[in-house]
Order: C-alpha cells, then sequence, then structure tokens
C-alpha cells in the first residue's frame, strides 16, 4: 500500500510540474526554468545561469550571473518553439515579452492538458495495477489471506479515486486559468 501510495503521489506531482510549464497567457517563471542551455560545455537548465523574475504580468526576464551566456541564453529560449517566445538582450539582462493569447490557443492548450490528464490518469492506474499484482502474489504464496487481499483492493480503488479527483481539481484551475481572459 505505501508503495503505491508513493507511486501515484510522484505521478500526480509529475502533473502539477507538467501544467506549471504550460503557458497561461500571463509570465511564470516556471515556464523556462527547465530550458536547456549550453554552458561550460555542458547543458544546464536556465535557473542554473542567472535568476528569473517576473517585473510585470506580461514579462519574464533573466538575469545571467556570467555575461559571456548572454547569447547562449537567448540562443535556447529562441530555439525552444514550443514556448513561442522572443528574448531581447539589455546587457547580462535577457527580456522576453509573452504575446496575449487568442482563442485557438487557448483552446488547443486545453486539449493538451486533457492529453496530460489522460496521462496522469495512466499513471496512477499503473500504479494501482502494481499494488494489486504485489497483493495477489502475497494471496498466492499465502503470506496474505484472501479476506485480506479484498480489504487491500477496497482500499487501493478508494486511493486511485482520491488521487484521480485530485488530478481533476488541478486540472480544472489550470484550464480555468487558461480560459479566463
Amino acid at each position: 500500500m505505501n508503495s503505491t501510495e508513493e507511486a501515484m503521489k510522484k505521478g500526480l506531482e509529475f502533473f502539477r510540474t507538467e501544467l506549471d510549464g504550460v503557458q497561461a497567457g500571463r509570465a511564470q517563471t516556471s515556464l523556462i526554468e527547465g530550458v536547456k542551455v549550453i554552458a561550460y560545455g555542458q547543458e544546464m537548465t536556465m535557473k542554473q545561469v542567472g535568476t528569473i523574475s517576473t517585473p510585470d504580468p506580461r514579462t519574464l526576464q533573466v538575469q545571467v550571473w556570467d555575461a559571456g551566456l548572454v547569447s547562449a541564453v537567448e540562443k535556447a529560449i529562441r530555439e525552444n518553439e514550443s514556448l513561442g517566445l522572443s528574448p531581447a538582450t539589455d546587457g547580462s539582462m535577457v527580456r522576453m515579452n509573452i504575446p496575449a493569447m487568442t482563442e485557438d490557443r487557448r483552446q488547443a492548450l486545453v486539449k493538451g492538458l486533457s492529453e496530460k490528464l489522460e496521462a496522469a490518469n495512466i499513471t496512477l492506474r499503473n500504479a494501482r495495477h502494481d499494488g494489486l499484482k504485489k497483493a495477489k502474489n502475497g494471496k498466492e504464496s499465502g503470506d496474505i489471506p484472501e479476506d485480506e487481499y479484498f480489504k487491500i483492493e477496497k482500499q487501493l480503488d478508494e486511493l486511485i479515486k482520491k488521487y484521480q479527483a485530485e488530478a481533476e481539481q488541478v486540472f480544472a484551475a489550470k484550464k480555468q486559468e487558461i480560459l479566463t481572459v
């Protein structure tokens, strides 16, 4: 039970992280934190090479710690097509304006969110399936009595319902955020 619940928690946390990276029409540091930058001959994340901030709801900026990496940061943002951002450099500062979202773009994002929700639900179902498999193996080997197996099965069903409801709430909140003009 504990390992199954831990797997479900990790799946839900990954889902939340995925949704944080979805642009909702306003500047969020999580939008570019994970962008990979080639720095010092290796890949580093954006938050490892500078300070990311949002001076206003429509602007993201990165204060690059090493002035030699400004062009690499700008290149990484420009080449990440899923962001659709155009960075502008001002000394060691890289600024990006977040464009206003069209209705079509909002609908496309909601569709993408639905796909991510389904992937999260699959992860939760797989965790439940693994837990049931372990319990069934225990029942067959005689370690777990049959009535205990049915209790575990019921607990796993309740657990997956809880986590699926939580994922639905996270999805609904993000959907509302995206569809709000």
